[in-house]
C-alpha cells in the first residue's frame, strides 16, 4: 500500500506544474523570471535565489549572496613557501659508488 501512495505522490508531482516552469537560470545560482513567448529571461525582473525546499527567494541587487565569489572573505594566504627541489636531497655519488661495488 506504501508504494501505491508513493507512486500516486509522484504523479501528482508530475502532473502539477512547479515554479522551476517560472525561472529561468542566468548563472552563479541565480534565477530571473522567464518570458513566456521566447522562453528566455526578463531584463528588468529581480533576482531570484533557489532555497533547499526547492522555492525561489526574491533578493535585492545588493546582497551579499548574490557575489561571484571572488572575494572570499576571511581566509589568509598561507605562509609557508611550499616545497621546492631543494628539499629533497639526492646523493648520487654514493649511489653509483654503492652499485659499482656490489659488481665487482
Amino acid at each position: 500500500m506504501k508504494i501505491l501512495e508513493s507512486y500516486s505522490a509522484i504523479a501528482k508531482s508530475l502532473l502539477l506544474e512547479d515554479d522551476d516552469g517560472r525561472y529561468v537560470h542566468v548563472g552563479y545560482g541565480k534565477y530571473k523570471e522567464k518570458d513566456s513567448r521566447t522562453g528566455e529571461a526578463l531584463p528588468n525582473s529581480p533576482t531570484y535565489l533557489k532555497k533547499d525546499s526547492g522555492g525561489y527567494e526574491m533578493v535585492d541587487p545588493d546582497d551579499p549572496r548574490l557575489s561571484k565569489g571572488g572575494d572570499k572573505g576571511g581566509e589568509e594566504e598561507p605562509k609557508g613557501g611550499g616545497m621546492g627541489s631543494g628539499d629533497f636531497e639526492r646523493d648520487f655519488k654514493e649511489n653509483y659508488k654503492r652499485l659499482f661495488r656490489s659488481l665487482k
